[in-house]
């Protein structure tokens, strides 16, 4: 692959404007809509590390340069010119972004409130239209005591799995700094301009028509759902309670493993479709609706073209598939399960002309099918958790009171994060208290391990 700095104007997907703002002409945002992401700029994830004492400023300055010349999405900016949103790639600063303080006089009490507030101020370091998008924090602690590392990303530019990748590059090119050597990261794959340029293309050719016309299928065979959202505890924000909670349950390793065999080879299915239906049966009942909306996260990154591979790309490529499943129905493999109807929902989200072409209901003003069904659920199943990269000089950590749930706003969502780690399904439920008691979200947790269990047949 193609190892040349990328940077000028880049295809921006229609979809990522909902982050922007929400004046969009001719299209409607239904009332009962809540708006479920911060602004843009407070769109921010980040990834905490521990490193070695030692570790000096000019090496991770010169890291942080290697990557951000290296990955082109980590030099956005974004604009809005004539009443459109335009994307281009800056060139490579020579300034790396990184602020870094000397803790190691003040006491532990006080090193943590000034850790605290240096997190608290990388939450805000970030800028859209101005740069930059990735901003680092190093905090030295003393000689007993290793050093912190934060790492923010706006998160409408690089997605979690984006994360990963920039983590291992950041610990490469850290490695090779610490011992003078001349950085050097493993080779790029598909620039996210090569690849909004071939789905433009694709929009514009037809060619995937016939895949555009099957998931519009699909979508018009769901029943319809009242727009009413789920039974909240707290029908308006109770702002004396915490913006944001999880409830995390785990379903037993031997269990879990009967049923991801058991998925293909008595329902023909995935174990997706499982979780999917087991939550349909927790949720919908309590709810009072005849069938769940969801947003089902995908990491985007199918490989639809031989000549196209996103395995390295550093970009925004999850993406949220409508689905709606019935609670009174077996488990069965989705339509969604086919990459070509999960491109053409690409394809759609990149082009709010093409999804009005296939979505609209003649209705004017225009709402998509998406909004329509509203989805309150957000379902993000991980897989089978591997082991920790091999990281040689930070070692990622996650302090208990930094839940990653600043990267939505608050609202009456729920998050159900999935994974198989060590054998066992771990299902954590992220939630706001202001609008629901731990005690509802608990019995839901519990009543969809439950619900997964009963899928179970005996050999």
């Amino acid at each position: 692959m193609n190892d040349d700095v990328v940077t000028g104007s880049v295809p921006f997907p229609d979809v990522q404007i909902v982050f922007l703002d929400q004046d969009w002409p001719d299209y409607h945002y239904p009332e009962h809509m809540e708006r479920k992401f911060p602004t843009a700029d407070a769109f921010v994830s980040w990834q905490c590390f521990m490193a070695a004492p030692g570790l000096e400023d000019d090496a991770l300055g010169a890291a942080l340069l290697a990557v951000l010349r290296h990955h082109d999405a980590l030099r956005t900016r974004l604009a809005k010119v004539e009443g459109r949103w335009r994307q281009t790639f800056a060139p490579p600063d020579d300034k790396p972004p990184l602020v870094s303080a000397d803790l190691s006089a003040l006491g532990r009490d006080e090193q943590e409130r000034a850790v605290h507030e240096a997190f608290d101020a990388g939450l805000t370091s970030l800028s859209l239209h101005d740069g930059p998008v990735m901003s680092c924090v190093h905090l030295r602690r003393g000689a007993n005591r290793p050093g912190l590392v934060l790492l923010f990303t706006n998160h409408i530019i690089v997605d979690w799995y984006s994360s990963q990748i920039l983590a291992a590059d950041l610990d490469s090119a850290l490695s090779q700094a610490m011992l003078g050597q001349r950085i050097v990261l493993p080779p790029k794959t598909t620039s996210v301009k090569a690849w909004g340029e071939r789905v433009q293309s694709v929009i514009g050719s037809g060619e995937w028509a016939d895949d555009l016309r099957r998931l519009t299928a699909y979508k018009r065979s769901w029943p319809p759902v009242p727009p009413g959202g789920l039974p909240l505890d707290y029908a308006e924000e109770n702002t004396d309670e915490p913006a944001a909670d999880e409830v995390t349950v785990t379903l037993d390793a031997a269990v879990t493993e009967v049923l991801v065999r058991q998925a293909l080879s008595i329902w023909h299915a995935r174990f997706l479709d499982l979780l999917q239906t087991a939550l349909a049966r927790a949720i919908a009942p309590w709810a009072g609706i005849a069938a769940l909306p969801m947003c089902v996260v995908m990491h985007g990154r199918d490989p639809i073209f031989d000549d196209v591979d996103l395995t390295r790309t550093v970009g925004a490529y999850a993406m949220g598939l409508l689905d709606v499943v019935r609670p009174d129905a077996d488990p069965s493999l989705s339509p969604l399960a086919d990459p070509r109807l999960r491109f053409a929902q690409v394809l759609m989200n990149f082009s709010r002309p093409l999804e009005m072409t296939y979505e609209s209901d003649g209705r004017a003003p225009y709402v998509s099918v998406y909004d329509r069904y509203n989805p309150q659920v957000t379902v993000n199943f991980q897989g089978r958790l591997g082991q920790p990269g091999n990281l040689r000089t930070l070692t990622p950590f996650q302090a208990d009171e930094w839940l990653d749930t600043r990267i939505r706003a608050v609202s009456t969502s729920l998050d159900c994060l999935l994974a198989i780690d060590a054998g066992a399904l771990r299902a954590t439920w992220k939630y706001s208290p202001r609008f629901y008691h731990r005690a509802t979200i608990a019995r839901l947790a519990d009543t969809f391990i439950a619900e997964l269990t009963a899928l179970r047949k005996d050999p």
